[in-house]
């Protein structure tokens, strides 16, 4: 997962009133995901607009995994303890019960906000990581962390949605000012936690003037997908897709990092060779110069039926001019695609082959309105939102 480039931004802040100090929580970069990669884009975002950022976690991750989402940043400036249960069912479950132990470094977050606060002269909280609501200054929710729970029949899952309500007594509450990606997860978020109210959308900045650069003229059929290579994004749909269309090539791009996405990346080449796919491509762990080169070779950008809370990848995509194919469902949907493409959403795999030649046959138009749309999610425009947001909290507390 790379940290995308946006423009240095920092001389803009000279001379802004209102300046704070903020800690910044993301408790944890075990894995380095979307949320990991916003919680930077999130930091230097309030260090270019002047305030003073106290970056602390409670699991620092993989050391060459940070120094690479960190770059020069450095170090953490403070690295709280993780909670003891959480570090026991952490061990317990090799790494898994994600859910239960997001919670558990929310319920620690809580109890040592305060004492953050005070021993760095904060004005401000902000949480980036715990997918729950808590009761701080401002928490950033990228997804309900219990959604897939709240949806699954299985007895094992609704026990586990119970044990995590359980533990969540006393840990949920009302943030001053709750924040998420999307339109579709706000709406979520309220379904899932009724006394949640208030919850505004902060789109994640896109790095369009990177990708803005490609110039895709769809002199050949093939189509990119860039997303993470895991089962749960059901990516075998793509084998699906190249049966039926022999005439696309179709590209899989996507990060390969743990055991569980080794094995189903060579799965994925398995079950192509077997099915004599020599149309089908998998790409792993490619650098953001190769990702762009691939979407210049494009014509189509395909996201599989998978509900993304926001979809930064397809907004690259669309950044770079593809014509978008995206399942009706998550937000990426809602607040990327349905606004300018709504031709090219599809409900069932199976419609992605007449999307393709729908996007072929009219790409010019696709290409221009993609580039709009995703104009709309720029870091400039991330950036003035969020020091909105900041200004409206600090009057909250009385600082103006």
């Amino acid at each position: 997962m790379y940290l995308p480039s946006y423009p240095d931004t920092t001389s803009l802040a000279e001379g802004l009133d209102g300046l704070a100090r903020i800690v910044l929580v993301h408790a944890t970069y075990e894995t380095i995901g979307g949320g990991g990669v916003f919680s930077i884009a999130l930091k230097r975002a309030l260090e270019s607009l002047g305030h003073e950022v106290v970056h602390v976690t409670m699991n620092p991750g993989r050391k060459g995994d940070m120094q690479r989402l960190l770059g020069e940043e450095g170090e953490f400036d403070e690295v709280l303890p993780r909670p003891l249960l959480e570090k026991l069912v952490a061990a317990v479950t090799r790494g898994r019960a994600t859910k239960l132990r997001r919670l558990l470094l929310a319920k620690q977050e809580v109890r040592l906000a305060p004492r953050l606060l005070e021993k760095y002269n904060a004005d401000l909280l902000v949480d980036s990581s715990s997918g729950y609501p808590i009761p701080l200054d401002i928490v950033y929710m990228h997804q309900p962390a219990i959604f897939a729970l709240t949806r699954s029949s299985s007895p094992a899952a609704k026990l586990y949605l119970r044990l995590i309500m359980l533990a969540g007594r006393g840990v949920f509450g009302q943030p001053r000012i709750p924040l998420t990606n999307s339109t579709y997860t706000a709406r979520l978020l309220v379904e899932i936690f009724p006394f949640l109210h208030g919850v505004r959308v902060l789109h994640p900045p896109v790095d369009y003037e990177y990708f803005s650069q490609a110039s895709p003229d769809c002199s050949r059929k093939w189509a990119v997908t860039l997303t993470r290579i895991v089962r749960v994004k059901r990516l075998e749909a793509l084998l699906a897709v190249a049966e039926k269309a022999p005439d696309w090539e179709i590209h899989l791009a996507g990060a390969v990092t743990t055991r569980d996405s080794r094995n189903y990346a060579s799965w994925l080449e398995r079950e192509a060779r077997r099915r004599r796919l020599s149309n089908f491509h998998l790409h792993r762990n490619l650098s953001r110069r190769r990702i762009l080169e691939l979407f210049n070779k494009a014509c189509a950008y395909i996201h599989p039926p998978f509900h993304e809370y926001f979809g930064i990848a397809v907004a690259e995509a669309m950044s770079a001019g593809l014509p978008p194919i995206v399942w009706r469902e998550g937000g990426a949907w809602t607040d990327l695609v349905a606004p300018c493409c709504p031709q090219l959403g599809y409900r069932d795999p199976g419609e992605i082959p007449g999307r393709l030649e729908e996007a072929h046959a009219r790409f010019s138009e696709y290409s221009r309105q993609a580039r709009e749309r995703a104009s709309k999610f720029s870091y400039g425009e991330f950036r003035e939102k969020l020091a909105s947001i900041i200004d409206e909290a600090l009057e909250g507390k009385g600082y103006h």
